[in-house]
């Protein structure tokens, strides 16, 4: 069986379904990330549904993983609604459309080492924990600044998750639903084996410590709980993962920062002479320049690269494909963008209208590029959905 990669499309987020299988009644699957508001019906649940079609049978739809790389709602709300999609079956006693086998992910409380809802009580908010359909525990003041309001509703997103995981008896991170991090052992999916590379025990430690220091015991507030979130701690502790099939090899890599990635990969062992080589890589943080170095493309060297963005907050930004130029060198390679080059730049502008650096095609336009590379016979671009990759 075809060994396939689906990158659906998913606005400003990542949404990856991934089948794959050696002839049995159904393929393995495996689901990463659900996206931001409106994917799950625009797009996942559409994908799903052809899946529910070609094996009638199987009742509920077998998801053999479903992974959140992080806690950010353009990562994790997708997933929310899966959920929320099986307990309405239950609540209207007809057949849950889907079960989850294995639900892999790192809630923010138990990054910081204690039970879920450990940082609602640090940081004083309300007692109660997330509600079914609710604000959850965090609803700033009056006016609250955009932000703020974004990065705490993704944390009231993910004790949703925990607390929707539980209430359906989802298994959640196996065998033990201890933390994931890079010194777990291999696992075995069907016929794939999907290894934990990141975050790292050191940079969990390293996130405790400054919690606890500046935060937590303190009861700063929630606002101060939005700074923390916004200074990027969740995406450094994005889950990494490599994920081998019959010799096809997928680095996943949610929102981690490229060095931390590298770091993570050569932890495990798997860079070689200074070079990791996989089959697949899906660009993290969909292409931010924030988060890449030319050196992590010399690295991590790819025959295919995913970059799921739409031009939102900037990504992907026009630098970081100019890395990847150049970090790729001579080698032929394969990009898929998600979204159109010519629609990134338009979402772009958009989203820079009400910013002190308006956009500026000169300096942010992507299209220059992707217009380059198809015009060359180096790197062939896929420029726009659907983005599937057969091997």
């Amino acid at each position: 069986m075809v060994f396939r990669i689906e990158a659906l499309p998913a606005k400003y987020g990542d949404c990856l379904f991934l089948t794959f299988g050696n002839g049995g009644d159904r393929p393995t699957r495996i689901l990463v990330d659900g996206g931001p508001p409106g994917v799950f019906n625009a797009s996942l649940k559409i994908r799903l549904r052809k899946e529910q079609q070609a094996f009638p049978d199987e009742v509920p739809l077998k998801l053999d993983v479903v992974m959140v790389s992080h806690i950010d709602q353009d990562h994790i709300n997708g997933i929310i609604q899966l959920l929320d999609a099986m307990r309405d079956a239950d609540e209207q006693n007809v057949p849950r459309p889907y079960k989850p086998i294995w639900l892999l992910h790192n809630g923010f409380d138990a990054i910081l080492g204690e039970g879920e809802g450990t940082a609602a009580r640090d940081v004083g908010g309300p007692a109660s924990l997330a509600s079914f359909g609710g604000p959850g525990p965090f609803a700033l003041a009056t006016e609250p600044d955009p932000v703020a309001a974004a990065v705490l509703q993704s944390y009231n997103e993910a004790l949703k998750l925990g607390s929707l995981a539980s209430f359906l008896q989802v298994t959640r991170n196996p065998p033990d639903q201890s933390l994931l991090t890079g010194d777990r052992a291999p696992m075995s999916v069907g016929d794939a084996t999907l290894r934990i590379l990141g975050p790292l025990d050191e940079q969990i430690e390293e996130f405790r410590n400054e919690w606890h220091e500046k935060l937590g015991p303190a009861g700063a507030g929630p606002a101060a709980l939005a700074q923390y979130l916004d200074d990027s701690i969740p995406n450094l502790a994005s889950i990494v993962a490599l994920l081998e099939y019959d010799g096809t090899t997928v680095l996943l890599t949610g929102d981690a920062r490229g060095d931390v990635i590298i770091k993570a990969c050569d932890k495990a062992g798997l860079i070689k002479n200074g070079k990791l080589k996989v089959d697949v890589l899906k660009v993290p943080h969909h292409g931010s320049d924030r988060d890449l170095e030319t050196s992590f493309f010399e690295i991590i060297e790819a025959k295919h690269y995913i970059i799921s963005a739409n031009g939102h907050f900037g990504n992907p930004d026009r630098a970081s494909l100019e890395m990847l130029e150049q970090g790729t060198g001579n080698r032929k390679i394969n990009v898929y963008l998600t979204v159109a080059a010519q629609g990134c730049d338009t979402q772009h502008e958009a989203w820079r209208s009400n910013k002190t650096i308006k956009y500026d095609p000169a300096i942010h336009a992507i299209t220059p590029i992707i217009q380059r590379w198809q015009q060359g016979n180096r790197i062939t671009v896929s420029n726009g959905a659907p983005t599937q990759i057969d091997f």
